[in-house]
This record gives C-alpha cells, structure tokens and sequence, in this order.
C-alpha cells in the first residue's frame, strides 16, 4: 500500500465519520431545509447554459458535414476513374482478340518484353 497516503485516507475516514455524526444530530427542520437547497442546486445545474461557446456546436457541426461531403466525393471519384480504367483496357482486350489477327504475338509476349528491356553490346 501506498504509505505517504495513509495519513491523508486516515484523516479523510474520521472528517466523513465526524460529519456523519453530526449530520444524525440535526433536526427535522434543518434536515428538510438542507434536502431543499440541494434540490434547487442540483435543478439550477440542469436549468443553466452549457458552458461551451452557443455558435460552437453548429460550426463543428457544420464543417464535419463538409469534411464527410469532401471524402465521399474524393471516394466517388477515385471509383470512377478505376472503374474506367478496368473498362477501357477490359475494350482494349476484346478488340484484340476479336480482330483476327494471329495470336502469336501474345503468346510470346514475356520473350518480346524480355527482348525490348535486354541490353545488347552493339556490333563495330
């Protein structure tokens, strides 16, 4: 246990147990008077203003709602550019195999990347 808090927990318990005692002794009269201003403490509490600026809500408010527009667009845009690149290289596809042409030249492809990207030493 923590030692430096014992003296101070020790004097906390005999207030509380103190003032408990003298809570007991007060009469009828003093006791609904206390219940009385703790219930009008406790209803002006709710009653009163909120301690934040008025204006603050609503502008937060309001710049959320733009940021979300803001990212919701940026998402929409980036779906559609994706989703036309997927359709235009997805036409590419079918144009190709659809011309007629001999399909050698895909079945090489990887020989013919190969063959662009080496590096050969030139003839003198």
């Amino acid at each position: 246990m923590n030692t430096t808090r014992e003296p101070e927990d020790r004097w906390v318990r005999e207030a509380a147990e103190h003032l408990d005692g003298q809570a007991a002794e007060l009469d009828s009269t003093i006791m609904a008077r206390l219940r009385q201003g703790r219930k009008a403490a406790l209803g002006s509490l709710h009653n009163r203003p909120s301690s934040t600026i008025p204006w603050l809500r609503p502008l937060a408010a309001g710049l959320s709602t733009v940021a979300l527009l803001i990212m919701v667009t940026a998402l929409l845009m980036q779906r559609v550019s994706v989703t036309e690149t997927h359709r235009l290289s997805a036409l590419e596809d079918v144009e190709i195999f659809s011309s007629g042409e001999d399909l050698e030249l895909f079945e090489n492809l990887e020989f013919y990347s190969w063959l662009s990207e080496a590096e050969f030493p030139e003839k003198t």
